[in-house]
């Protein structure tokens, strides 16, 4: 057992006991009580491959956003590989990375390495809606097309390579 775990079985077992005498005097089998807490922590997490990355969260960090897909996820969803205890999503791995931080922080920003269609279609794809985005980067979201001359133009107006916009 490494040594962070078994000082987390330690604490777990003396906050467990109410006796640290039965910790200290080695009466605790540590492997057990670490095995337990390890085994407890994976069983709240869930694994998200989502365009070949793999994410991990916490079950009851995607259910702060109720009635959308991350929310549902059970395991007899098509989607889920009960070998490698993951569900797999054919989806782009930047954008979910914003949206699963969404579901952690509260705040959704937009990708600036995106085009705004894309991220529009993520959103609906994982039952979130657009009107959710962080004003703060809805400028660079949304450049109206009466407002740029060329691709170029815009490109240059939001930093990013032309071949990755959609206008």
């Amino acid at each position: 057992m490494s040594a962070t775990v078994r000082r987390v079985a330690e604490r777990s077992a003396r906050r467990d006991d109410d006796s640290a005498d039965v910790a200290a005097a080695g009466n605790v089998d540590l492997d057990a009580v670490g095995r337990r807490l390890v085994m407890s922590d994976a069983e709240n997490r869930v694994i998200l491959n989502v365009g070949g990355i793999r994410h991990e969260a916490y079950k009851a960090t995607l259910k702060k956003i109720p009635a959308t897909r991350l929310s549902r996820l059970t395991e007899a969803l098509a989607n889920y590989d009960p070998i490698l205890n993951e569900y797999f999503f054919d989806r782009h791995p930047g954008v979910f990375a914003q949206i699963l931080n969404y579901y952690r922080t509260g705040k959704l920003h937009y990708p600036t390495d995106v085009c705004g269609p894309l991220f529009e279609e993520e959103l609906e794809f994982w039952g979130l809606d657009a009107n959710q985005v962080n004003f703060a980067t809805v400028k660079i979201y949304y450049v109206p097309a009466t407002e740029v001359a060329t691709l170029s133009e815009a490109a240059d107006r939001l930093s990013v390579c032309p071949s990755v916009m959609c206008l």
